[in-house]
């Protein structure tokens, strides 16, 4: 039958985004199981990966270390990376959350992910102006996720808006681009530019 439009669910996508380089992070996805019986966990990637099989002890929790996709989470430019979603498969419901990082501070973010089957078709950025840092720029920057094959994302940017441009995305955030279930489509912003309220259709 089908499940309710809740942050249960049986399928995920997690995704290793941009964060300020910090040697020794670790990302993970954190499984949460409330049922009554164990959950099977698979976690697989590109043709490279070698799929990982867990456990998430009924009523607990499993941590499950993944390595980052260096093209997504040290990007300086927008990137098209094929199969660089991690997909996060359960044999019955749970949630899922990502910490990038799990371990460090200085750069940290986490997630709720949405399964695969509450995805509309309609969202909004909420993002932030790139701020100057020791090393250069902490720009703002969004990150979308193929659901099948053979889509695409339109994105209407704000008027005005600045980014560095990426696969099918121009300079000023908009643009059109093909995905395929797992490929992720990250933008940055500018040096001086900020993505919020840009569209995605």
């Amino acid at each position: 039958g089908s499940l309710p439009l809740t942050a249960s669910g049986c399928e995920f996508y997690a995704v290793t985004s941009v964060q300020l380089s910090q040697m020794g992070g670790i990302f993970a996805v954190v499984i949460e199981n409330p049922g009554a019986t164990d959950a099977n966990i698979t976690v697989t990637q590109n043709e490279d990966f070698a799929p990982v099989i867990d456990v998430a002890p009924a009523g607990g929790v499993r941590v499950i270390e993944l390595p980052f996709v260096t093209d997504l989470w040290d990007a300086n430019k927008g990137e098209l990376v094929r199969d660089g979603a991690y997909r996060v498969q359960s044999d019955r419901p749970v949630r899922a959350f990502q910490y990038s990082t799990l371990n460090v501070t200085a750069s940290a973010d986490s997630s709720l992910l949405w399964p695969r089957h509450t995805w509309g078709t309609s969202y909004f950025v909420a993002s932030y102006d790139a701020t100057a840092v020791m090393s250069g720029f902490c720009r703002g920057a969004w990150a979308v996720v193929g659901g099948e094959d053979g889509a695409s994302v339109t994105v209407t940017p704000r008027p005005g808006t600045k980014a560095k441009g990426g696969p099918g995305i121009g300079v000023d955030g908009g643009g059109k681009a093909p995905l395929d279930a797992g490929d992720v489509l990250q933008i940055l912003s500018d040096d001086d530019g900020d993505l919020t309220g840009a569209m995605f259709v």
